[in-house]
C-alpha cells in the first residue's frame, strides 16, 4: 500500500509539472512543411500583388502632395524621394517572406530554448517517505487529491492543446497576411507595417508564455508541496491536521495549472505591450 501510494504521489508531482501546460512542439510552425507552404503560397503570392499596387497608390499620392505644396520649390532632393520609398518598399515586400520567415525561426528559436530549460520532469522521491509517514488513513484520504489531480490535470492538457492548436492557426494566418500590412512600409517608420511586424514578435513571445507560464506556476506550487513533505518526513506526521496539510498543498498543485490558464490572456497584452504594439 505504501509503494503503491508513495508511487502515486511521484507520479501526481511530475505528472502536473510536465502535462499541464503547452509544449514546444505543439506551437513550432514548419514553413518548409509542404501543407503549410500548400496554403501560405497562394495566398502570399495573390496578396503581393495587391500589396505592390497598394505601395504604387501611397507612391501617387505623395508625389501629387508634393507637387501641390511643394511645387515651386521643388528639387531633385524633394521629388527624387518618393521614388527611394518607392523602391525600399518594393524591396520589403518582395523579401516579405523572408523577412516573416526569419521572425518565425525566431520564435521557434525561442521555443527549443524553453524546451531545453524545462527538461523532462521534476525528479523525486519524496512519495515513497512521505508515504510511510502518513499511516493506512491517511494514505486512503490521500488518494482523493491524487484522483483531483489527474483529472484537473487532463482536462487542463486538452486546454493547451487548445491554445497551442489556436495559437498555430493564428500565426499561420498572420503570415498570410502580411503582403497587406507591409504596403504600408512606404509610408515610413510608424506605419501598420511595423507594428505589424512588431505585433507577430509580440504573437510569439506569447506563445512561449503557453509553455512557460504553466512551468512557472506548477513549479512554485510543487515546490511548496514538497518543502512541507520534506518537513513532515523530517518531524513526522503526527495529527489529522498534518494529513489535512498534504492535502492542502496537494490541491495547491492542482490549482495551480488552471491559474496559468487565467493568466495567459493577461501574458498576450503584456507583450503587446513590452513592444509599444
Amino acid at each position: 500500500m505504501e509503494d503503491i501510494v508513495g508511487g502515486l504521489i511521484n507520479w501526481f508531482i511530475n505528472f502536473m509539472m510536465t502535462l499541464s501546460g503547452a509544449t514546444p512542439e505543439m506551437l513550432k510552425i514548419d514553413t518548409s512543411n509542404d501543407q503549410i507552404s500548400a496554403v501560405i503560397t497562394p495566398v502570399w503570392g495573390m496578396l503581393a500583388s495587391f500589396a505592390f499596387a497598394l505601395t504604387l497608390a501611397y507612391f501617387a499620392i505623395d508625389l501629387n502632395k508634393k507637387m501641390v505644396f511643394e511645387g515651386t520649390d521643388v528639387n531633385l532632393k524633394t521629388f527624387g524621394f518618393p521614388f527611394i520609398k518607392l523602391a525600399v518598399a518594393f524591396v520589403v515586400i518582395d523579401n516579405g517572406l523572408l523577412i516573416f520567415d526569419k521572425l518565425t525561426e525566431i520564435t521557434n528559436a525561442f521555443l527549443d530554448t524553453v524546451a531545453a530549460e524545462a527538461g523532462d520532469g521534476y525528479p523525486t522521491d519524496v512519495g515513497n517517505e512521505i508515504a510511510k509517514a502518513l499511516g493506512f488513513w491517511g494514505l486512503i484520504i490521500v488518494v482523493l487529491p491524487l484522483l483531483i489531480g489527474l483529472i484537473v490535470g487532463l482536462v487542463c492538457k486538452l486546454v493547451w492543446v487548445y491554445k497551442g492548436f489556436t495559437f498555430k492557426c493564428e500565426y499561420i494566418a498572420r503570415y498570410m497576411f502580411a503582403p497587406i500590412a507591409l504596403a504600408d512600409i512606404y509610408s515610413g517608420a510608424n506605419t501598420a507595417a511595423i507594428r505589424y511586424i512588431k505585433g507577430t514578435l509580440a504573437f510569439g513571445l506569447y506563445g512561449i508564455c503557453l509553455v512557460v507560464l504553466p512551468q512557472m506556476v506548477n513549479a512554485v506550487a510543487i515546490g511548496e508541496l514538497t518543502s512541507t513533505l520534506d518537513t513532515l518526513i523530517k518531524d513526522g506526521v503526527n495529527s489529522l491536521g498534518d494529513v489535512l496539510t498534504v492535502i492542502s498543498n496537494m490541491l495547491i498543485v492542482v490549482v495551480a495549472p488552471i491559474a496559468a490558464i487565467g493568466v495567459v490572456g493577461a501574458a498576450k497584452q503584456i507583450t503587446k505591450e513590452a513592444l509599444g504594439v
